[in-house]
């Protein structure tokens, strides 16, 4: 499997990623499925949400222990390459941030190859800030050659080789012109969509059921937790329960 390293701009990055990649899997922290339960649900279910706790102390060390998470993810859902945002977070700045190197380290630990993939105007597609979605925003991505940790026998040399492809993948995106004919399609050249496959072996009908019920389920248990309900709300729940 290829990871691809991509620039991390705003909340839009999953589905403007996903849609240019062909339909990957994505690497992402457990916090983000509390604010968008129902697409992190149908995004685990079907394959291309990778969850894990972040700051977490592992026994085994976290560079050895995300190696494994991948490892375990990736036999649940074969075929789809996982895109990594190495920056760590979203950011606008007009250079990005600085690579974190613990998921450099772990792509070097496991073997599997990296593509920089840089695209420009992705927080205008959609910008969570300011509540806004950009209809017919022109982005420009640039990809990378593959950089293989079989080439770097040094864990550092890989991860120094790797900062410099992302900034000169970032240069040549961002100094694109912005003159270039669109593609007809999002997916990028020589990208292969590839439809997930469900955990839930059942119909898709049954599935949506399933999905909308849990929904329903932490809506009300949201409720319950935290609209700072008195001790009528608890009995009329309770009255509810019972019938």
């Amino acid at each position: 499997p290829v990871i691809f390293l991509c620039n991390h701009r705003s909340w839009g990055d999953f589905w403007v990623d996903c849609a240019l990649l062909g339909g990957t899997s994505f690497v992402s922290r457990w916090a983000v499925a509390f604010a968008i339960p129902c697409a992190a649900l149908w995004g685990w279910s079907h394959g291309w949400l990778w969850f894990f706790k972040r700051g977490a102390k592992r026994a085994e060390g976290t560079t050895k222990w995300m190696g494994n998470f991948f490892r375990h993810s990736h036999a649940a859902f074969p075929g789809k390459g996982v895109v990594l945002y190495p920056e760590g977070t979203r950011t606008t700045e007009p250079k990005g941030l600085p690579l974190k190197h613990g998921g450099l380290a772990v792509a070097h630990q496991l073997g599997w190859p990296v593509q920089v993939v840089i695209t420009t105007n992705k927080e205008q597609v959609m910008a969570e800030r300011s509540l806004s979605l950009g209809f017919g925003t022109k982005c420009v991505t640039s990809v990378s050659a593959p950089l293989w940790p079989r080439d770097y026998e040094v864990c550092d040399d890989f991860i120094a080789a790797v900062c410099t492809t992302w900034r000169n993948t970032w240069e040549e995106a961002y100094g694109a012109s912005t003159d270039a004919v669109s593609r007809p399609h999002a997916v990028l050249p020589g990208a292969t969509s590839r439809p997930a496959t469900s955990v839930a072996p059942c119909r898709s009908g049954t599935n949506l059921a399933r999905l909308c019920f849990l929904t329903f389920a932490f809506i009300w248990f949201w409720r319950f937790l935290y609209a700072g309900g008195n001790n009528t709300t608890i009995v009329d729940l309770h009255a509810f329960g019972s019938r």
